[in-house]
């Protein structure tokens, strides 16, 4: 199955989605929404793993609200078959991975250390002092 990454297009874009792509171990599939993505989706298209780069590109995208992208995202994944839907844990991954877990009625998992296998992980509980173990 592929994995899906819903990256910003921001400057720090190359070393996070690599991190993501290379942590994967599967082939991934990007999704960049703002605007004049081309460099980026350049970029995003040479990183190790990716198989595919979905750009949602328009000026009113400069400055994506959490909203739109998890509805922008949606439709890609109503039309796919992945595994796993990833984000960076950042302000902006923070305030989408829950609208779009609502809207794809699935349970968000945030605070990923480590994803042991398909279904197991492992995330920082406690500020992180604990390190918990999930298995859905």
């Amino acid at each position: 199955m592929t994995a899906l990454i819903i990256a910003e297009a921001g400057n720090q874009l190359l070393p996070s989605l690599q991190t993501a792509a290379m942590a994967c171990s599967q082939q991934t599939e990007v999704v960049l929404i703002g605007a004049a993505l081309s460099p980026a989706a350049e970029r995003a298209s040479t990183l190790a793993g990716v198989v595919k780069v979905h750009c949602f590109s328009h000026a009113d995208h400069q400055y994506p609200l959490a909203e739109r992208a998890a509805l922008l995202s949606q439709q890609l994944i109503e039309q796919g078959n992945y595994s796993h839907i990833r984000c960076a844990s950042n302000m902006a991954g923070r305030d989408l991975l829950p609208r779009l877990a609502a809207i794809c009625h699935a349970t968000p998992i945030t605070a990923v250390l480590v994803i042991e296998e398909g279904t197991c992980f492992q995330r920082a509980i406690y500020a992180g002092d604990i390190l918990e173990t999930i298995q859905v």
